[in-house]
């Protein structure tokens, strides 16, 4: 498999992916309720936060940045009531809202340096290399093929043989201006 096929196959995330990566990030609000206060489990708060940067939904990315530490507040708050105010919840939120902040920033700059250079090998790779002299093409297998054989073996195309007026007046152009001049005499 080829870098470009690769590269194909890694396009756009397919539908419905917001919503599995919205129930992914719901199990892992549920396994950060479940361990409790003294599990650090916020650290894979990042993992969605990538996902959503990386694939270029900065809105959600966003969207998760901010949620998931509030989400971390209100357990800690309300569930397990293991902060000792509510300013050092909003502090430690705040930092974490920062955080996630900044790795979503710098995973959608990732991402869209990848995508831009996909599109960049896609676009190189419809580059035919041809010979300047014969116009001969060079197919994958590195065999050079007349312009007309390469392209017929890959599209439905005909070709058919006429003279742009560029060449006719290169080629033919003491021909061509008798033939406008008249018969001579």
């Amino acid at each position: 498999m080829t870098l470009t096929s690769r590269l194909r196959e890694a396009g756009p995330p397919p539908p419905g992916f917001a919503a599995y990566l919205l129930g992914a990030t719901a199990l892992l609000v549920l396994a950060d309720a479940v361990a409790g206060p003294d599990v650090r489990f916020p650290i894979f708060y990042t993992l969605p936060v990538l996902v959503a940067a990386w694939l270029g939904a900065s809105v959600w990315a966003g969207v998760y940045a901010v949620a998931l530490p509030l989400v971390r507040v209100a357990f800690d708050l309300g569930v397990w009531r293991s902060e000792p105010s509510i300013a050092l919840a909003a502090v430690n939120a705040a930092i974490r809202v920062f955080v996630l902040a900044l790795i979503a920033a710098l995973a959608w700059a990732a991402g869209a340096y990848v995508r831009s250079l996909r599109r960049q090998v896609v676009m190189l790779e419809g580059i035919l290399p041809i010979c300047s002299h014969c116009r001969r093409i060079r197919a994958e297998d590195g065999v050079w093929q007349p312009l007309e054989e390469y392209i017929s073996a890959r599209m439905p195309a005909q070709f058919s043989r006429g003279l742009c007026t560029h060449c006719l007046k290169k080629y033919y152009g003491e021909e061509l201006q008798r033939i406008e001049s008249g018969p001579s005499r």
